[in-house]
């Protein structure tokens, strides 16, 4: 019997930056393994970064190194099944990118258990549009999304809650009718 591991990546990232902000841009590189089994070996993850991006190594995970525009992170460890591990790759944004939205992926592969399932082995694309001074007010807005989301689930309860009343309302009001 063949052990599989079906690694899987996910990328998140800011939806905008500003151009030669010492703080750089973070990228979240996640690796999961949705199993069966353990995963033995090594992980590899790929991260090609776009033009006007340089990489941070001062600030980035240890386990990631640069060579020209291309970050490779190597996690040496284990992944059990259903358990995740995560990088974090910060960047230096030029000011040549002003103006444009850097647009960027990676993948992941298996150094050691098969994994079955490659179509999950590239994170979906990270778009973020630069800036030069200062943030828009749309970096307020993103400060605000935890909240905006928890109004919308409260929301999406009340209509529950009114649809079940009227329910309700409807299943009195047919028995006295009757």
């Amino acid at each position: 019997v063949t052990a599989e591991a079906d690694l899987s990546i996910t990328k998140s990232g800011p939806a905008a930056t500003v151009a030669a902000d010492p703080e750089g841009l973070g990228y979240r590189l996640e690796v999961a393994n949705g199993g069966p089994s353990d995963h033995a070996g090594r992980i590899v993850i790929r991260d090609k970064l776009p033009r006007g991006e340089g990489f941070d190594a001062a600030r980035s995970d240890p386990r990631c190194a640069a060579s020209g525009r291309i970050v490779t992170c190597v996690l040496p460890a284990a992944l059990p099944a259903g358990e995740s591990v995560a990088v974090d790759v910060r960047v230096t944004v030029d000011t040549s990118a002003v103006g444009s939205i850097l647009r960027n992926s990676a993948s992941v592969r298996s150094i050691g258990t098969l994994d079955p399932d490659a179509a999950n082995d590239v994170a979906a694309r990270v778009s973020t549009r630069v800036f030069s001074g200062s943030l828009p007010d749309t970096h307020a807005v993103e400060r605000f999304a935890p909240l905006t989301r928890a109004l919308s689930a409260a929301a999406a309860l009340l209509v529950l809650l009114l649809a079940s009343l009227l329910v309700a309302v409807r299943r009195v009001h047919g028995h006295h009718r009757a």
